[in-house]
């Protein structure tokens, strides 16, 4: 999160989630409709957690882009998200996802599925 923050302002990276969410709504799911022919509105996520640490997550910083992120998902973009795979979650994982999931709507945190290394490729 640090890295980020020296390249570009916290409000900048805002405004850069928020177009992502427009773009997505208003050219992605459009252009996907049409070369499918059939009405594309959810996305499928793969986060990959290989490499994280605890010293990842537990700063001001980290913790409160991810609840605000949240938070901008479900109160403005609700039900864009179909389906969440985190993959590669360590087992110090879970410690963080009891805390997590708390800023998470239960109808969102039923479309997450956490799965460890050995999730089938």
């Amino acid at each position: 999160m640090q890295k980020i923050l020296d390249a570009v302002s916290l409000e900048t990276m805002w405004k850069s989630y928020y177009y992502s969410f427009e773009l997505l709504l208003k050219h992605k799911f459009y252009a996907c409709s049409a070369l499918y022919d059939r009405q594309i509105f959810q996305t499928m996520t793969v986060m990959d957690l290989q490499g994280f640490s605890m010293s990842t997550m537990w700063n001001k910083q980290t913790t409160g882009f991810l609840k605000e992120a949240a938070k901008i998902g479900q109160d403005y973009y609700p039900e864009t998200m179909g389906k969440m795979f985190i993959i590669n979650a360590p087992f110090v994982f879970s410690t963080i996802w009891g805390m997590v999931k708390g800023w998470i709507d239960e109808k969102t945190r039923k479309k997450i599925s956490i799965l460890s290394s050995g999730y089938s490729k």
